[in-house]
């Protein structure tokens, strides 16, 4: 089996570098394509060995994307972005190649963690080069089969993302450059539930909650049964009906699902943490012990917030037996999220109330 490393960059000379040496030794070739970097990206790139080629850049994610996969000379490409570390290169080629030897014409989709929050999620990032598998999308690309909806499994391979960091978002304007294509995007294609639902994401991103629920119910409404992304939608779209004071109509939202997501921890938070607003202590009780119950599990394929299955349901346990009185177990619950993250601001003066109310 040849493995392909399929890239795409421009002007990337701060993050290059360390991704290419967490891959370079674990791949058979890779492939750059440039879309018209003017700082060293393309010196780092060749440094490498990697064949780079220069293409124009169209404002089309999906399209730079498959110029990298047609550029490959491998069996199966294995792609990346400059912001992203690949983790224990040698386990991941080993887990590839087994994943590659049974199962042919499937996709596979990495787990990438969020270096700046611990959130993670499963993208599609290893593809078959047989000529039947592509990216679509100008923008948040997806991987398409020619013949169908791909096939895609989960492999144990985990890949460190260092571009949601907010002095980088801010710097390269990721946010509005985003939107911009999405729209763009939407214009061709209005119909695109997942481009609906990355719209509401960028929005619900920069705090307009109004065009975030507009954009989010689009997507609910055009949104295939069984579609992975599909439990973020929805809890993003609590979470905007929560920040425009609509608590109750965003718990209707949630609480049809949440039998179906009975083991997806952000999926219980968001009610839980609806229920405290509507004053419903017993369900929001159950519903933050049931996420501590489930950090032994391992996330579910959608976006996954650590901190819905630690710190955020110890804190809130905390407050309610605070306001109820029963300091000892408020004490136990602001010890026990400090347990978890020794810096929570908001435990440790929890905890410093309780001590002084005693």
């Amino acid at each position: 089996m040849r493995l392909s490393l399929c890239m795409i960059v421009r002007d990337e000379e701060r993050f290059l570098a360390d991704c290419l040496a967490s891959a370079a030794g674990h791949v058979d070739e890779i492939v750059v394509v440039d879309t018209g970097s003017t700082d060293r990206t393309v010196e780092i790139a060749q440094s490498f060995g990697a064949r780079v080629f220069h293409v124009a850049w169209r404002e089309h994610f999906a399209a730079a994307r498959n110029a990298s996969l047609a550029m490959a000379t491998g069996d199966w490409a294995l792609v990346l972005d400059a912001d992203e570390r690949l983790v224990d290169g040698a386990a991941a080629r080993a887990t590839i190649e087994a994943f590659a030897d049974t199962n042919p014409g499937r996709t596979g989709r990495i787990e990438v963690v969020e270096a700046s929050t611990g959130a993670r999620t499963r993208i599609t990032r290893l593809v078959p080069l047989d000529g039947l598998h592509e990216f679509v999308g100008r923008v948040h690309e997806q991987v398409a089969f020619a013949l169908g909806e791909p096939l895609r499994e989960d492999l144990a391979v985990e890949v460190q993302h260092l571009g949601y960091d907010e002095e980088v978002i801010a710097s390269r304007d990721k946010s509005r450059r985003n939107r911009t294509l999405l729209e763009r995007e939407l214009a061709d294609r209005p119909d695109d539930a997942y481009a609906w639902f990355q719209l509401g994401r960028n929005h619900f991103g920069r705090d307009d909650f109004e065009a975030a629920r507009g954009a989010l119910e689009r997507a609910l409404e055009l949104a295939p049964e069984g579609a992975a992304y599909v439990p973020h939608l929805i809890e993003t779209l609590a979470y905007s009906l929560r920040a425009l004071g609509r608590s109750t109509e965003a718990l209707r939202l949630v609480e049809p699902v949440l039998m179906r997501y009975a083991a997806r921890a952000d999926t219980q938070f968001v009610a839980a943490l609806l229920a405290l607003d509507l004053g419903h202590l017993e369900r929001a009780r159950r519903g933050f012990s049931r996420c501590l119950e489930l950090a032994t599990r391992p996330p579910e394929g959608a976006p996954h917030d650590p901190a819905t299955t630690g710190v955020a349901p110890a804190y809130n346990l905390g407050v309610m037996a605070e306001v109820l009185g029963a300091s000892d177990e408020a004490r136990a619950w602001y010890e026990r999220a400090l347990a978890i993250d020794s810096a929570h601001g908001p435990s440790r003066a929890g905890l410093e109330r309780v001590r002084k109310a005693a």
